[in-house]
């Protein structure tokens, strides 16, 4: 049995950031995972550092699409309906969030966490020697409809309020910026300082190495449960007990398996996302990263290729991979650009913890002094793993930050559990 001051759970993005910033205030810190750093959800996704990711998915004009969405007509989203019993209530909550009020309060809240999501990388990247992982060309959101881009254009607004850069293109003025696009758009958004990154589980595993580096430290176990003994936690293993005088679970998709002994339940539904991966076609270039807007799919330059992602996915953690919905989308993909071969024999799949209100849980769990959970980030774990990582680390040296309360796990006195 060993003795910790603080262990992490979980050595994605946002563990690996929560113990970088323990590490920055002196607090001896051991971080934990099943699998070597970075080797799920931190490792397949977009690349993007989405500081333009403000706005929830819980948007009203979603409520009018919802007959399609929930008939799985809609390729942004699919729905496993198998799984609806449990997925139900979350669903509800949803869709009570999909209001005006709610959005508005949503956006500028999230906006606070991703203001300065871009500096925090870059100061994290200088000191891991990871800079030329960056593509610093900005982020372009392709519209396949004038009515569609019509219809966005207030959300401009919230971008210009909130700091992010953001050129409206004409049809043409997208074609000069991207030549080797397969289709014309009627437009699009170049959020200019959005960028990304040519290898997102490099730079998670970069971002480790600097943290040992630092006097952090790392085991490879499978925690089996947690629980609060004598003021302090003792976490079981298979084959081993640790004690630490505080804990904090990143574990995104698998937190609650760890908090249900503990009577705790988080608000979150399991969405997968795939990638695959293709050569660059020759003759042919993609100079950053482009969103189709109607279809939900990113297509990103890596280091290795370029990677195609999907949108959403709600399905049980466990039921095995179905890529239908990238194998629907790959025929418009290939419309956008012109991929080269396959890199991978089959897709990439990874799951996130998604909110309905489509806001991290991060904070404390104060019916359990000590204890501490990050999850929930959706799409913007790798965007917000650096302020999320302060955060922790303010509230566990007793010096909370008035930016962590409005993502406080039990600022919603109703939770549910998602299996």
């Amino acid at each position: 049995m060993s003795s910790q001051q603080v262990i992490v759970i979980g050595a994605g993005i946002v563990g690996i950031c929560i113990a970088l910033s323990l590490r920055k205030r002196d607090r001896d810190v051991l971080l934990i995972d099943r699998l070597p750093p970075a080797s799920e959800t931190s490792y397949g996704n977009a690349g993007v550092i989405c500081n333009s990711g403000i706005h929830p998915l819980a948007d009203p004009e979603l409520l009018s699409q919802a007959p399609k969405l929930l008939a799985n007509l809609d390729p942004r989203f699919l729905l496993n309906y198998s799984d609806l019993p449990w997925l139900a209530t979350w669903l509800m909550r949803f869709a009570r969030n999909c209001n005006r009020t709610t959005f508005e309060q949503c956006t500028s809240q999230v906006a606070t966490l991703t203001a300065d999501a871009l500096p925090r990388h870059l100061n994290l990247m200088k000191q891991a020697g990871a800079l030329d992982l960056l593509n610093d060309t900005g982020w372009l959101k392709l519209f396949r409809s004038t009515s569609r881009l019509s219809s966005s254009r207030k959300l401009l607004s919230d971008y210009q309020h909130f700091g992010v850069t953001c050129e409206v293109l004409d049809g043409t003025e997208v074609r000069d910026l991207e030549p080797d696009l397969g289709i014309d758009y009627a437009g699009g958004w170049w959020l200019k300082n959005t960028p990304s990154v040519l290898d997102p589980g490099l730079l998670c595993q970069n971002y480790f190495d600097l943290l040992i580096s630092q006097g952090g430290h790392f085991e490879q176990c499978e925690i089996e449960s947690i629980e609060p003994v004598d003021n302090n936690w003792r976490i079981s293993a298979k084959d081993s007990v640790l004690n630490a005088t505080k804990i904090v679970l990143a574990m995104g998709a698998w937190s609650n398996h760890l908090l249900k002994p503990l009577g705790v339940r988080l608000p979150f539904a399991l969405e997968r996302g795939y990638h695959m991966m293709f050569a660059y076609p020759e003759g042919k270039q993609l100079n950053r990263s482009v969103v189709d807007i109607e279809l939900g799919y990113v297509i990103t330059p890596m280091r290795d290729g370029l990677r195609t992602t999907t949108g959403s996915n709600l399905v049980a953690r466990e039921v095995p991979p179905k890529d239908r919905q990238l194998q629907t989308l790959l025929p418009h993909i290939r419309e956008t650009f012109p991929l080269g071969r396959p890199l991978l024999e089959k897709p990439w799949m990874g799951r996130r913890a998604s909110t309905p209100d489509s806001q991290p849980l991060i904070g404390p769990i104060r019916r359990h002094p000590g204890l501490y959970v990050a999850t929930g980030h959706c799409h913007l774990g790798l965007t917000l793993g650096p302020i999320t990582g302060e955060l922790i680390a303010d509230e566990i040296c007793g010096q909370p930050n008035s930016l962590c309360k409005p993502f406080y796990p039990d600022r919603n006195s109703s939770t549910m559990h998602m299996p």
